[in-house]
């Protein structure tokens, strides 16, 4: 996708060549060589406690499986410093608070109830700033388990992905089409798992939202 603007096509590059790139070719090759081309050695399969049909796979699968979450968060960086520098570059301030404060106040007293945080990883918010400031509208088509971006990260950074039991159930109501997604149950303590099949609704959805920004 050609982009007018340096920013959007910067950081669509990134979401492309780091992490779509990635979870299309990387995981599936390493996970294939893993099971099939590389072993272990009589000596090392001993020292790992391995039985005879054991494969590195087996060994080190933990490192693998974890890969959907970091490029989650990867991703809510990425996310996040495409908004702050857009609005730097867009609004001509050298530093994006100069904007976002002007709309913090209205936001906390009006919506934070029904619709999550102030916080660029809240996208209902991003929203709401990029509507009013720049007449913009991001949201259109974008997934439903998109909306829930901002909580769900707060969950796998700071609560090894579990349905926290604070603030009067609130993550259990700003995830709930996350739940849904996923068929999971809405009750504290459930674990909430990134999958490839969500990380592609992500990056698509930021793909989305950048076009749209481009002007």
């Amino acid at each position: 996708m050609k982009f007018k603007q340096p920013i959007c096509h910067k950081y669509e590059r990134l979401i492309n060549n780091e992490l779509a790139a990635a979870l299309q070719f990387h995981d599936q090759a390493l996970e294939d060589g893993l099971k099939t081309r590389w072993h272990f050695t009589e000596e090392g399969r001993k020292h790992a406690g391995l039985g005879p049909n054991d494969t590195l796979y087996d060994f080190i699968y933990q490192s693998i499986d974890v890969l959907p979450r970091m490029r989650f968060i990867y991703l809510m960086s990425l996310f996040e410093a495409f908004l702050k520098d857009y609005i730097c570059i867009r609004s001509a301030v050298d530093k994006s608070a100069e904007i976002l404060n002007q709309y913090k106040s209205y936001w906390n007293k009006n919506l934070s109830a029904t619709h999550g945080s102030n916080s660029l990883l809240n996208p209902r918010y991003v929203n709401y700033v990029f509507k009013e400031e720049y007449g913009l509208e991001l949201l259109t088509g974008i997934n439903d388990i998109t909306l829930e971006i901002g909580d769900l990260r707060n969950i796998i950074a700071h609560h090894e992905g579990r349905i926290p039991d604070k603030d009067n159930n609130y993550f259990l109501g700003q995830l709930e089409r996350t739940l849904n997604y996923l068929e999971l149950p809405h009750q504290i303590g459930v674990k909430v798992t990134i999958t490839n099949e969500m990380m592609w609704i992500y990056i698509n959805d930021m793909r989305k939202i950048i076009g749209r920004c481009d002007y």
